[in-house]
């Protein structure tokens, strides 16, 4: 028995000796070694993977341009000031994306008046914010919503320009419907990203003088987008999808009906915004789904009266009242990772901040997790508070 073992052990060696000379005599030194370098590379490359950090309603007009204007236009992040965006590690390295959506166009009749208007047109001298959020990153914006008509073709015009001589990508209108239907497309770390915005009211019309056009929440447009991102050799497919009730929390049934067929149409993530507040999330067919990440930079700091308003609200542990959480910014990371099944996304991680007069400011814990039980899935609520850090 002893042997017989001992034979087999002989023999296993002589085989796989043999096979590897074999292989070294069939090719030259250099190729066997390049060989062996490969298939060792081969096994240690990790899946292609980017993350992204997603962002709310961004208004430069109104109190955010009166206030910049008067302080300074660098004023978001000066000295100590708190950066909310600092909770992921990816934005201090430098290799996150972040989306938000630009509910202001910059124009040449700007409008810093503090007073309650809703046309919001922002200086050009704004983008110094745009720039101080983008940080190391890369930003790309949605410019499809119910102000993109504010400051008519020439804002539009204007806000195109302004963004592309800094280097932020943007999509959703412009001053064709070609413009507008012009998707947006970027490559990050072997991923090829495409991404597209609409609203409720998109329309292609004359606007001050000057045509003006942004995409409409159309099914037909927006599958369609899908099939050409997916022809085209798309990676990961991002809608930003403008629609819903202010201050609400809960989308709709038309909302929730239209975001499940996007993702059945070939999706990977839907953004909605325009309800003003953080609202619900949910993962569908393992695709995230976020209905609402309220605004991240906006003048409406005091919230608003909670009592009788028929507006969702909270409690804010810190402000010890009831408020509509309109000072309050959702952002959401995920990282989407392509392997050999296809693509593959994180559960999102959310982090939250106030905001006072166009400033950061972190939030307390209390108040975090109230807002967090409001807007999470059930099945997602205990993980997500084990997770939960708040940098203070």
């Amino acid at each position: 028995m002893k042997k017989r073992i001992i034979l087999l052990l002989l023999s296993s060696f002589f085989l796989i000796g043999g096979s590897v000379l074999l292989s070294f005599f069939s090719h030259s030194p250099k190729e066997f070694i390049d060989q062996i370098i490969s298939s060792i590379s081969s096994e240690k490359k990790p899946d292609p993977s980017v993350e992204f950090i997603f962002g709310g309603d961004i208004m430069l007009a109104r109190g955010i341009d009166f206030w910049a204007k008067k302080e300074g236009y660098d004023r978001i992040f000066t000295g100590d000031n708190y950066n909310p965006f600092h909770q992921f590690p990816c934005y201090l390295s430098g290799e996150c994306i972040l989306f938000a959506n630009l509910e202001s166009q910059f124009s040449k009749k700007a409008n810093e008046k503090v007073e309650n208007t809703f046309l919001f047109r922002a200086n050009t001298g704004n983008i110094k914010t745009l720039l101080d959020i983008q940080g190391g990153n890369q930003l790309l914006l949605s410019l499809a919503n119910n102000h993109t008509s504010n400051a008519g073709g020439e804002g539009v015009r204007t806000t195109r320009a302004t963004l592309h001589q800094h280097g932020i990508g943007f999509f959703g209108a412009g001053n064709t419907t070609g413009d507008a239907q012009n998707r947006y497309t970027t490559e990050k770390n072997g991923l090829k990203l495409c991404l597209q915005a609409y609203s409720y009211d998109g329309n292609t019309n004359i606007y001050g003088g000057e045509r003006l056009s942004w995409n409409p929440n159309n099914l037909a447009l927006m599958t369609g987008h899908l099939k050409e991102m997916q022809d085209q050799g798309c990676d990961v497919k991002i809608l930003s999808v403008h629609r819903g009730a202010e201050y609400h929390q809960k989308p709709n049934q038309v909302q929730i009906k239209l975001a499940h067929a996007l993702i059945d149409a070939g999706a990977d993530i839907i953004v909605g915004n325009h309800s003003h507040i953080p609202g619900k999330f949910e993962i569908y067919q393992g695709k995230p789904i976020f209905y609402s990440l309220g605004n991240l930079l906006f003048d409406q700091d005091r919230g608003m009266r909670a009592k009788d308003s028929g507006y969702d609200y909270i409690w804010d542990y810190e402000l010890k009242k009831r408020t509509v959480p309109t000072y309050i910014p959702l952002l959401a990371g995920v990282k989407i990772t392509k392997n050999l099944t296809g693509i593959t996304i994180s559960q999102p991680e959310l982090k939250m901040s106030r905001v006072k007069k166009g400033i950061f400011y972190p939030l307390d814990r209390e108040t975090f997790s109230g807002v967090l039980h409001q807007i999470a899935p059930s099945e997602y609520q205990g993980s997500l508070e084990n997770n939960l850090q708040v940098s203070i």
